[in-house]
């Protein structure tokens, strides 16, 4: 797949081989629906909270309901004659002051129960995505990393040397891989470095990181070789091995 004019190389994401680009793949995926999940979860919780909401809404209405009932008494009265409709409009006036005050302790039930919902829903969200974050991010730039910069260090000019080449990622595996998993690529670690045959332990190597030693190998010589014969003889045909 062609890399995309907007992504350097520098910026590789994921593996050449196969399996650990599936497992890459995986993984940033679990990831992502994690974090999506717990959003959700989040999500529920803020609303499940708002539900509170009628307490505040039945205070609202009921003091409009009342200041209303307020309002439309100050109208009746209004119209008597001799100037005691006026005054009665005024000394009905305090009687808006019960529902106004529960119209207010309305409003704050509202805000609080918003207040409460969004600390609650932002609680429940964010504290099991940061435990999986703060551990899987470091993982994965710490891995990406790794096969990104032995990527980038096999296509600088000094690694057209072959033969060099190769030298340097067997000795890496020699002296660094764990036996068992150096014994998963040679039957003769040893056998193969103090031949000079270097391909099974280069791809060691190599494939740790999930990278294709072959794709070095064709992009440097545009060879395509197969994985060096488990025995003692040198292979001729392997422009892989020690230094020519």
């Amino acid at each position: 797949m062609k890399r995309p004019f907007f992504l350097p190389r520098s910026l590789k994401l994921y593996p050449d081989l196969m399996a650990p680009r599936l497992g890459y793949i995986l993984a940033d995926l679990a990831a992502l629906l994690w974090v999506a999940l717990w959003l959700y979860v989040g999500e529920l919780v803020y609303k499940a909270i708002h539900t509170l909401d009628g307490i505040g809404q039945g205070l609202i209405q009921n003091g409009k309901a009342v200041d209303d009932a307020v309002t439309q008494l100050q109208n009746a009265v209004a119209g008597y004659p001799l100037g005691i409709g006026p005054n009665l409009r005024d000394a009905f006036g305090s009687l808006h002051g019960p529902p106004e005050a529960l119209i207010q302790t309305g409003n704050g039930e509202l805000q609080a129960v918003a207040q409460l919902a969004t600390l609650l829903g932002v609680v429940v969200a964010v504290i099991p995505i940061l435990v999986v974050l703060l551990q899987f991010i470091p993982w994965r730039v710490r891995r990406t990393r790794g096969f990104r910069n032995l990527d980038l260090m096999l296509r600088q000019p000094g690694a057209g040397a072959v033969s060099t080449t190769m030298q340097v990622l067997a000795a890496r595996a020699i002296y660094t891989m764990p036996y068992d998993r150096l014994l998963a690529y040679s039957s003769d670690p040893i056998g193969e470095w103090r031949e000079g045959r270097y391909y099974n332990l280069a791809r060691a190597t190599m494939s740790e990181e999930g990278l294709d030693v072959r794709r070095y190998l064709r992009r440097v010589e545009g060879l395509t070789p197969i994985p060096e014969p488990r025995h003692h003889h040198h292979p001729h045909n392997l422009p892989t091995t020690g230094d020519d």
